[in-house]
């Protein structure tokens, strides 16, 4: 294998619009359901542990692909539920893709931040299948995140076998810096890929 091969860099954002899109689901009226549910007084929190750049594929596949989306975002769940799949099916299970998520919060709802911290308490609980599990199901929940936010990410951490008391806990009290990995700026949804091995940095 060559040490290094001629790389195909691509740079797929959405337009402007698309953006606007989300920003026009900014919460003016504030925000609900801001305390954990009452079951869930006595629960831990998840782990206070370092987290890595979720990712799912063969770490040796020939193209990386990294993606960054905002869960309060109506276009990244557009991508999540009707893209995501294929990539999946095509070129993540066939070990021809290697898959990376980053949270990327806009200013859209405070909610962009309340689910990130909680999809990285589901990382820090379980594993990245299960944290990516999270993610598509928190995104169908996504309708509810104004009024019903934390009742929202119980029911999503429930759909994919997680205790939802930690998630909950995670996206009760604001986002928390620990958890919420934020990286350099692109507009959500939007990709990256580099054909050829790349070194972890």
């Amino acid at each position: 294998m060559p040490s290094r091969r001629a790389a195909l860099q691509l740079s797929i954002m959405t337009a402007g619009a698309a953006l606007a899109g989300c920003l026009g689901e900014s919460d003016e009226a504030g925000l609900t359901q801001l305390d954990p549910p009452a079951a869930c007084a006595d629960a831990a929190a998840a782990p206070d542990v370092a987290l890595s750049t979720p990712q799912l594929g063969d770490p040796d596949a020939p193209v990386v692909m990294d993606v960054y989306e905002d869960f309060a975002c109506g276009h990244c769940r557009t991508y999540t539920e009707e893209v995501f799949p294929t990539i999946q099916r095509r070129y993540i299970d066939p070990g021809r893709l290697r898959y990376r998520y980053h949270d990327y919060p806009i200013p859209v709802s405070e909610w962009s931040y309340r689910i990130a911290s909680a999809a990285r308490a589901v990382q820090a609980m379980a594993d990245e299948t299960r944290f990516f599990a999270f993610v598509s199901a928190v995104f169908r929940e996504q309708s509810r995140f104004r009024e019903q936010g934390l009742e929202a990410v119980e029911d999503a951490a429930t759909a994919v076998g997680v205790d939802p008391c930690p998630p909950a806990i995670a996206a009760a009290p604001g986002p928390d810096p620990a958890l919420i990995h934020i990286l350099p700026r692109r507009r959500p949804p939007s990709w990256w890929s580099s054909a050829g091995p790349r070194s972890e940095k």
